[in-house]
């Protein structure tokens, strides 16, 4: 056999795909990304922590965030863990000092495992499942709350605005929430609040709409992949802050990658 074909066979970084794993997910990288973190949680014996992406965290290691060891995209990471946390098999916890950790449910993903290993019927636990999502539906949506950092998100609203939001607010929590859940984290959110106020700040027809309401809305995503200039952004920062251009530019570049995980 050829050299490089014996490399790739034992290639010991090989990330596992469980096709039968798809009867629960339905997904191809809910698939992947499940059988990694059975073996994540395994080997750490309970709960670990792993960054979404490469960052400047501390505890950030090359080549160990999830992007990295999956070669997936970002966006695809969220979608994928998204339907594992829609199935209740994982959920995570993000520390004061900004790590999240994963945990699986381990009842939960071994129903679902001796439904397509064992012979069990899925239909009964799929009812099991819609059960207990009647149930829980609340309960889990108060718990992610405590995780969603809304303070440092309407902080810097308020600071690009120059207005007095209050980050407590339940409306604007339930549109954070939305966001949160779709995987945008606090860098979308800052981006989104200086794309928005270098394009708008000067309009007097759209100033109107810089406001949770409109800029946390299902058009959030289109208002984060806008391609506004950097010199864009910061004169229109300079403008109403006060601050020079370069110096909040580099902080709000700073507080993303800070962000990032």
């Amino acid at each position: 056999m050829d050299m490089f074909l014996k490399l790739l066979a034992t290639d010991k970084n090989v990330v596992v795909y469980r096709k039968s794993f798809n009867l629960i997910t339905k997904k191809i990288n809910a698939s992947i990304l499940l059988q990694q973190l059975i073996y994540w949680h395994t080997k750490m014996n309970g709960p670990f922590f792993k960054f979404i992406e490469p960052c400047r965290h501390p505890a950030y290691k090359t080549g160990d965030s999830w992007t990295e060891e999956l070669g997936f995209t970002k966006k695809e990471f969220s979608s994928a863990y998204r339907t594992l946390e829609n199935l209740r098999i994982v959920s995570k916890k993000i520390n004061m000092n900004r790590v999240t950790h994963y945990s699986l449910d381990l009842e939960v993903l071994s129903k679902l495992l001796k439904g397509i290993y064992l012979g069990v019927d899925m239909d009964d636990i799929q009812i099991q499942k819609k059960e207990l999502d009647s149930i829980t539906e609340t309960t889990v949506e108060t718990t992610a709350d405590i995780n969603i950092p809304y303070e440092d998100i309407i902080h810097h609203l308020n600071l690009i605005l120059l207005t007095s939001y209050n980050w407590t607010s339940q409306h604007t929590q339930s549109l954070i929430n939305e966001r949160w859940n779709e995987g945008f984290r606090v860098e979308d959110f800052k981006i989104v609040h200086i794309n928005k106020f270098a394009e708008w700040s000067n309009n007097s027809k759209m100033s109107r709409y810089l406001r949770p309401a409109t800029l946390y809305s299902k058009n959030f995503e289109g208002y984060r992949n806008q391609k506004l200039t950097s010199k864009d952004k910061a004169n229109a920062i300079q403008l109403r802050t006060g601050m020079g251009a370069i110096e909040k530019l580099n902080m709000k570049l700073n507080s993303s990658e800070e962000a990032k995980r």
